[in-house]
């Protein structure tokens, strides 16, 4: 008898998970034991992708010319056919001084880098400061600046 109830137990326990699992398919005395059901399953796949940016203090010289900020590049690249992903880089605050002195500078590399595959091929990221502004920053107020460069990441 205890073996007979266990089984009565575990039956009764998958036919609730039975149930649960076809509950939208309707099934009468009169479905015939011979019938077939066909099951569509829909995957999403997420889009996934890292972007590399140059992050932290990054140590320049006050100098004319272009200068190496950094490296952009894209790695796991998982999108929808057709789609890129574009990484755009702009100052958000010219160098400045804490006295208030203020150098500007411009992204001299393109200020927009598009990847449409995970190549892991680094592009690099190069900007020029305002000549004017630096000779005056040289001349008048010799010492530490910081600025902020600003990435952002898109997918189009």
């Amino acid at each position: 008898m205890k073996k007979f109830s266990c089984l009565m137990a575990i039956v009764m326990a998958i036919s609730l998970f039975s149930v649960t699992a076809l509950a939208d398919i309707p099934l009468t005395d009169q479905t015939p034991d011979n019938q077939s059901i066909e099951l569509t399953a829909n995957v999403a796949v997420s889009e996934a992708f890292t972007i590399m940016i140059p992050s932290g203090p990054v140590a320049m010289q006050m100098t004319s010319g272009e200068q190496l900020v950094g490296n952009v590049s894209c790695t796991d690249f998982q999108v929808n056919t057709g789609e890129s992903i574009e990484v755009t880089a702009e100052q958000l605050s010219p160098f400045t001084h804490d006295n208030g002195t203020r150098v500007g500078f411009t992204v001299t590399t393109g200020s927009t880098y598009t990847f449409s595959e995970a190549s892991g091929t680094a592009q690099p990221v190069k900007i020029t400061l305002n000549s004017g502004e630096l000779a005056t920053a040289l001349a008048t107020s010799p010492g530490d600046y910081l600025g902020t460069l600003l990435f952002t990441v898109s997918l189009g």
